[in-house]
């Protein structure tokens, strides 16, 4: 595999002028992938992207204004010397506006949206032209100086892209298939008092026609609903800070728990558990921990097992010998109990059409004991 990235940034803010701070981002990726002896024979599969975005902020007082506009060009290439080549070519263009409103001093009124359009011409003829508006507007606000709420609602679109390269020859996309449409809608808190911090957050993500591969293509497979929330308590003292946060997250399609084999859309995690713990002992050297606990899976969809739950350790120490801390010298263990288990985010055991166990594909188990020696000078 070989990638060559060229970025490109511009920036004018000239201090006199309050309207005017123009910032310009241009890149370039190219991507190249050799399967070789493979399964089919050899196969090369290349990817090109180019693109620019052009926005401007505009301060008015304690608002702003920012407002832009954003293309980029895809295209995808599947080459063998025994099924010949196929190529995607995609492009998306972008406008957009958004606005920062201190309402007082306390409230902050986020609103905006933007406009994309979305091309595809895909290998063997289809052709698709998917375009609509993103609204969003949020507010924050601050009760007391030590307590923050706050809440959002937004829309999204994407169109018809490039499909994956080592797919170009296979999975085609329906000539029905429509565009994506999401809505999330986002409510929290969070409050500082001395060394205590604590936050909550709730969310729902709704994605109508949501595109999955059926029966060899892809197509509007149905609705996916995501709820969950987050919590984060932690403590800073002079030198040590510890923290622990719960996440919880219940993704569903058509009101079906996501299984192993919904493998384009995602599929269904433990609740889960992180404990963080910082020493810094002197000026130069930091230690830490991280624990992360994930909880058995038991919702799932039927005909599917449970997923076990595993705890996973990792500690880590960091020096910088110089005050100016160009040199750094690190050493980090990971899964420090040589823990053998499979991620839940990770592919699972898949069933055959008739609902028995796959026997091709079985998600593989994380690494065990991993331990890694860096030294990083920067100059």
């Amino acid at each position: 595999m070989d990638r060559q990235t060229f970025t490109a940034k511009y920036e004018l803010n000239p201090e006199d002028i309050s309207w005017l701070n123009l910032a310009l981002t241009a890149y370039n990726t190219e991507t190249s992938l050799k399967h070789i002896d493979g399964p089919w024979g050899d196969y090369l599969g290349e990817a090109k992207s180019f693109g620019a975005d052009l926005r401007n902020t505009t301060s008015l007082g304690k608002h702003a204004l920012i407002y832009g506009v954003e293309y980029r060009d895809d295209e995808g290439y599947l080459t063998s010397p025994t099924y010949g080549s196929d190529k995607d070519e995609g492009q998306v263009f972008g406008v957009y506006l958004q606005g920062d409103f201190y309402v007082t001093d306390a409230l902050l009124l986020s609103a905006g949206g933007r406009f994309d359009s979305y091309k595809l011409d895909e290998s063997g003829g289809n052709k698709f032209d998917h375009d609509g508006f993103s609204p969003n507007v949020s507010v924050n606000y601050a009760i007391t100086s030590n307590l923050n709420v706050y809440a959002g609602y937004a829309q999204a679109l994407r169109g018809a892209q490039v499909r994956e390269i080592f797919k170009l020859d296979g999975t085609k996309s329906a000539e029905t298939r429509k565009e994506e449409t999401a809505e999330n809608t986002e409510v929290g808190a969070s409050w500082v008092s001395g060394g205590l911090h604590l936050s909550a957050t709730a969310f729902v993500t709704k994605i109508d026609d949501i595109v999955d591969e059926e029966n060899s293509e892809l197509t509007n497979v149905g609705d996916l609903e995501t709820k969950g929330f987050t919590t984060r308590a932690a403590y800073y003292w002079d030198s040590v800070s510890a923290g622990i946060s719960y996440n919880q997250s219940r993704p569903e399609l058509d009101g079906k728990p996501l299984n192993d084999d919904t493998k384009g859309i995602g599929t269904a995690i433990g609740d889960t558990w992180v404990a963080d713990v910082n020493y810094q002992i002197t000026e130069s050297i930091l230690v830490g921990y991280v624990g992360r606990y994930v909880e058995r899976l038991t919702d799932v969809a039927d005909g599917y097992d449970e997923k076990a739950g595993y705890a996973v350790h990792d500690i880590y120490s960091e020096w910088t010998p110089f005050a100016n801390e160009d040199l750094t010298v690190s050493l980090a263990v990971k899964n420090l109990f040589d823990k053998a288990y499979r991620d839940h985010a990770s592919y699972g055991i898949y069933r055959n059409d008739d609902g028995s166990q796959s026997t091709i594909a079985v998600g593989t188990r994380e690494p065990g004991r991993d331990i890694r020696f860096n030294v990083a000078y920067a100059f």
